[in-house]
C-alpha cells in the first residue's frame, strides 16, 4: 500500500502542483516567459496551416504527374517549394523557442530555489539536521529536467490539437466525418492499451535518478572526507572502494532493467502505432474512393489520396 501511494498520477494533485511550479515559471501575463510562450504558440499554429498548404500542393503535383499535364504540375510545384521556405524556418523557430522557454524556465526555478535554501539557514537544516541526500542534483539536474520537459509538454500537447481541428476540417472534403471518427476511435483505443500495458516510466526514472545522485554523492563523500579516509587505509581505500561499487552496481542493474522493460514497450509502440495505425489509415485512405462515384478522375483520386497520406501521417 506505501508503494501504491507514490505512484504517480496525472490527477488533482498533480494538477495543483504542476500549477504552482508553473506560477513561478511565468509569474505574470506581460513577463518574458508568456510571451516566448505566446509566441510558440504562433509558429504552432503556423506550422499546421503550412503542412495544411503544403499537402495540397503535394497532391496536385501528383495528380497532375499522373495526367501528364507537366505545366501545371511545375506550378503547383512551384508553390509547393515557395510554401516550404517558410516552412523551413517555422520549424527551426520552434525549436528555439523551446529552448529559449526552457531557458527561461530554469532561471525562474532556479532562483526561486536559490532564495528559499539559502532563507533562514535552510541550506545547514537541509544538509546537517535533517540529512537531505544529493540536495544538489536536485537544485540543478533535477531542476534542468524539469525545464526541459515541461517546455516539451507544451510543444507536444499545443500542436496535436490544432492539428486535429484543422486537418479533420480538410480531411472530412474527401473522406468525412465519419471515416475520421473511424480512425481517431482507433487511436483512442490504442493508447488506452498503451497506458494500461506501459510500465510506471516516471516512477522508474525517478528511482533512477536517485540512484545515480546515491552514487554521485558517494564519490563526494570520499573526496570530501579524503583526509579521514587515508589515516584509516588501509583498509579504509579497500572499504569506500567495495561502497563505490555497490551504488555503481545498483545502478547499473536498475538501468539495465529501465532498458528491458522500455525495450518490451517500444514493440508494442511500433506494431500498434506505427504498422497497425497504417493499416487502418490505408483503409480509412481506400473508404473514399471506394465509396466515390465512377465519373471522379483519376487526377482527383490521386491529389485527395497524396493529401490525405501527408496529413494523417
Amino acid at each position: 500500500k506505501a508503494s501504491a501511494k507514490k505512484n504517480v498520477a496525472v490527477d488533482a494533485v498533480f494538477f495543483a502542483r504542476l500549477s504552482k511550479i508553473f506560477a513561478v515559471c511565468v509569474p505574470g501575463l506581460f513577463t518574458k516567459e508568456a510571451m516566448l510562450i505566446a509566441a510558440q504558440g504562433v509558429l504552432l499554429f503556423s506550422r499546421s496551416v503550412l503542412t495544411d498548404l503544403i499537402s495540397l500542393e503535394e497532391g496536385a503535383c501528383g495528380g497532375n504527374l499522373i495526367n501528364q499535364k507537366m505545366d501545371r504540375f511545375f506550378l503547383h510545384l512551384t508553390k509547393f517549394f515557395a510554401f516550404s521556405i517558410p516552412a523551413s524556418f517555422v520549424n527551426s523557430g520552434l525549436k528555439f523557442f523551446q529552448k529559449l522557454i526552457e531557458v527561461s524556465f530554469r532561471e525562474r526555478l532556479s532562483k526561486h530555489l536559490h532564495s528559499r535554501f539559502m532563507e533562514g539557514r535552510c541550506y545547514y537544516q537541509a544538509s546537517v539536521m535533517v540529512g537531505m541526500s544529493n540536495i544538489d542534483q536536485r537544485l540543478t539536474e533535477d531542476v534542468e529536467n524539469f525545464a526541459a520537459s515541461i517546455s516539451e509538454l507544451y510543444n507536444h500537447t499545443f500542436k496535436p490539437l490544432l492539428d486535429v481541428i484543422l486537418f479533420t476540417r480538410s480531411l472530412s472534403q474527401s473522406m468525412g466525418y465519419k471515416t475520421q471518427f473511424f480512425l481517431y476511435s482507433y487511436y483512442v483505443g490504442v493508447a488506452l492499451v498503451l497506458k494500461s500495458i506501459s510500465p510506471p516510466l516516471s516512477r522508474m526514472h525517478a528511482e533512477e535518478m536517485g540512484l545515480s545522485g546515491n552514487f554521485r554523492g558517494a564519490h563526494h563523500r570520499v573526496i570530501n572526507h579524503s583526509e579521514e579516509i587515508a589515516y584509516n587505509d588501509p583498509p579504509g581505500g579497500s572499504t569506500e572502494q567495495l561502497i563505490l561499487n555497490g551504488h555503481l552496481s545498483k545502478l547499473l542493474r536498475y538501468t539495465s532493467l529501465n532498458s528491458f522493460q522500455k525495450f518490451l514497450q517500444q514493440i508494442a509502440d511500433q506494431f500498434l502505432v506505427k504498422y497497425g495505425a497504417s493499416v487502418v489509415a490505408l483503409l480509412a485512405y481506400a473508404v473514399p474512393f471506394v465509396m466515390q462515384t465512377n465519373d471522379t478522375s483519376r487526377e482527383r483520386r490521386a491529389k485527395q489520396y497524396i493529401r490525405n497520406m501527408r496529413l494523417l501521417q
